[in-house]
């Protein structure tokens, strides 16, 4: 896998004894990172979390940062026939989303979504949330707002391309406290500073728009964004992310 847990933490330290900046005539990581980054865009949505990570620490340039630039680069080596795979007959326009919670030393939360068509994703995002989110209700209703912003965008591009939309593009989603929010009109006392997301995300589903579906946590992909995951799940998910296999039928567990 791109990154292990211990080397996130270690990636996150400041600059101490143990962990001495490293010179950019010994290893110059923004330029190393900055290929790695434009692979990861191009064509490896499995690796964006891990480099989203360090992209945000790259300019340390300590020892523990360099070591987890390596290693990355060094994943994408060692996995370069492991491409994005898209099949003729694979599913369609459909989007997944995933939130982690405030797993951040800033308490923020990582947010991912993969954009799938054709049974791969062509367009993906893991990323830090810019707020601090009080619940992983509220975590997640942040990156559904963020992933429904670009698949609308997208249903505009597919109409120029002469693909309409036919009916509602399907986004899932692990979280069935943020389903149940946005299939129901009331507004909690403690979902009030998130009401213009609700209704936003509601307005979307009432139009026809997008279905919010759960997807059992355990199958959904996008979670390959959200965190430094153990080795058997990265792998599971990262299959999927690349369009190699599809999620399985029954994870499906809950439309709306």
């Amino acid at each position: 896998s791109p990154l292990v847990p211990d080397l996130v933490r270690r990636v996150e330290a400041d600059e101490a004894e143990d962990n001495p900046v490293v010179s950019e005539s010994v290893f110059f990581c923004r330029a190393v990172l900055g290929l790695v980054l434009w692979i990861v865009l191009a064509c490896r949505p499995d690796a964006c979390h891990a480099a989203s990570l360090l992209a945000r620490h790259a300019a340390k340039q300590t020892k523990n940062v360099v070591a987890g630039v390596r290693r990355l680069a060094q994943y994408l080596i060692s996995t370069r026939d492991q491409v994005l795979t898209f099949r003729k007959n694979g599913p369609r326009f459909q989007a997944f989303v995933d939130s982690s919670f405030a797993n951040d030393p800033s308490m923020r939360s990582w947010y991912c979504f993969l954009i799938y068509y054709a049974g791969a994703p062509f367009a993906y995002q893991s990323k830090l949330s810019s707020c601090v989110a009080p619940s992983t209700r509220d975590a997640e209703i942040i990156a559904a707002v963020q992933c429904l912003k670009h698949v609308l965008g997208y249903h505009v591009l597919l109409e120029e391309l002469g693909e309409p939309r036919h009916d509602a593009t399907r986004i899932h989603i692990d979280n069935l406290a943020c389903v149940d929010g946005v299939t129901n009109e009331r507004i909690r006392a403690d979902s009030r500073w998130q009401a213009i997301r609700l209704a936003f995300v509601r307005d979307q589903v009432r139009a026809k728009l997008v279905q919010l579906l759960h997807i059992s946590g355990t199958h959904n992909p996008a979670d390959i964004g959200t965190k430094v995951l153990a080795r058997d799940d990265f792998c599971r998910h990262a299959k999927v992310a690349l369009g190699l296999s599809d999620v399985p039928r029954d994870a499906l567990v809950r439309p709306m």
